[in-house]
């Protein structure tokens, strides 16, 4: 079976009301398609995956822009929003809801092998180590956006944009204005002469 397959019905495994949905759907298949990825499944009865046995058409089609795969990997919800879907409707709003609300829960496998105690530990130290990464990220941006900005004019504000493209309008306006006057007393000499 493919891994990520694996994973993801290991992932179904913690969330009966998951499978539950799926089972309703259960014959019809979904294909994912994304650059040289083609990968056809199908929904068993018990509200797993497993990989379509032929080539059979599908009842729902994903394609995946590839860029869009390390998202998708992040937060499937949100890249979902970015693929193009065809086929059934209600099958895709399961899947699109399933990406959303379903998520692996990490501490109750490492509880397993580790204990509640140092599982519960562990991932409270990861949520922080994450939690601190984000909020470095994000400090990192826009300090270097503000760098970028004022100290080394690389980037330049919005409201400098907006100011600039309205001085540029302006000039020109005031250069289609003088081209005018220019033809207008041309064709006065011409006249005259």
């Amino acid at each position: 079976m493919i891994p990520i397959v694996e994973f993801v019905n290991h992932v179904l495994g913690q969330h009966a009301w998951a499978r539950a949905r799926l089972a309703v759907h259960a014959g019809k298949r979904i294909r994912f398609e994304s650059g040289l990825i083609d990968t056809r499944l199908e929904i068993t009865a018990s509200g797993t995956l497993a990989p379509a046995a032929d080539e059979a058409g599908a009842s729902i089609v994903f394609r995946i822009d590839p860029a869009q795969l390390p998202l998708m990997l992040a937060d499937p919800g949100a890249a979902l929003k970015r693929v193009h879907i065809e086929g059934d409707a209600e099958l895709a709003q399961l899947v699109g809801t399933l990406a959303r609300e379903v998520r692996w829960d990490a501490e109750e496998d490492l509880s397993r092998v580790v204990g509640d105690v140092p599982a519960f530990h562990a991932m409270r130290a990861a949520r922080g180590l994450a939690a601190w990464g984000l909020d470095a990220a994000q400090r990192l941006a826009g300090t270097s956006t503000a760098y970028l900005a004022e100290e080394a004019p690389v980037l330049v504000r919005q409201a400098a944009l907006e100011e600039h493209a309205e001085a540029v309008s302006a000039l020109r306006d005031a250069c289609a204005r003088m081209e005018k006057r220019i033809a207008l007393l041309e064709g006065r000499r011409r006249a005259r002469a």
